[in-house]
């Protein structure tokens, strides 16, 4: 089971704990990945982004990847740290 990252404070949807894998699924919808692709990058099936991609979705309470995109956006993914 893949350890909380960290937690990400979306503006007007408040707090949200991501895992390791939920940011690169993040960054890698963000950049114009399908699950297809995302999958064997890694090293899960596709249809476990696609599970994992529903679940932040349903608790982000967005419908499209485009939403999606926006959120991670806001939640800062592509900020180098420090």
């Amino acid at each position: 089971m893949t350890r909380p990252l960290c937690k990400f404070t979306i503006p007007g949807y408040g707090s949200y704990v991501v895992t390791d894998h939920e940011v690169e699924i993040f960054r890698l919808v963000a950049l114009g990945y399908t699950s297809r692709d995302i999958g064997p990058m890694l090293g899960i099936t596709s249809r476990t982004v696609e599970a994992w991609r529903m679940s932040m979705m349903s608790n982000l309470r967005i419908t499209t990847r485009r939403e999606l995109v926006e959120r991670a956006i806001a939640a800062g993914v592509f900020r180098e740290e420090a």
